[in-house]
């Protein structure tokens, strides 16, 4: 799973704040990229969350550690609607995210 949680989470402190004795208040460091998803049906996922097109933005700006140069994956299988993707993709982009990523499946021979 892409995020942690609990008390044994370590979470970065900038230098010179003091660490909350409450712990985190926010997601530990996810060290792998967020993935946003488009399947066949023209559905949206973010991680496994499936999620409006509409709400997509402010949920990726919600969760993203590094605004606006959050590492994104960007998928759809076989199946999806390619003017699908193009749309998610000129969605995210439009937002101002700047480090998005096709990716692929390898192709079955």
């Amino acid at each position: 799973h892409a995020f942690a949680y609990g008390p044994e989470t370590r979470c970065p402190t900038p230098p010179g704040a003091a660490r909350s004795p409450r712990g985190c208040h926010r997601l530990a460091r996810r060290w792998e990229p967020l993935t946003v998803t488009v399947d066949s049906e023209g559905r949206v996922f973010l991680q496994e969350e499936e999620v409006p097109i509409d709400e997509l933005i402010a949920k990726l700006v919600a969760v993203s550690d590094t605004g606006y140069d959050e590492r994104i994956f960007l998928r759809g299988d076989e199946n999806s609607d390619y003017g699908a993707v193009m749309k998610v993709m000129a969605r995210v982009n439009a937002a101002g995210f700047s480090n998005l990523n096709l990716v692929t499946d390898p192709v079955s021979q």
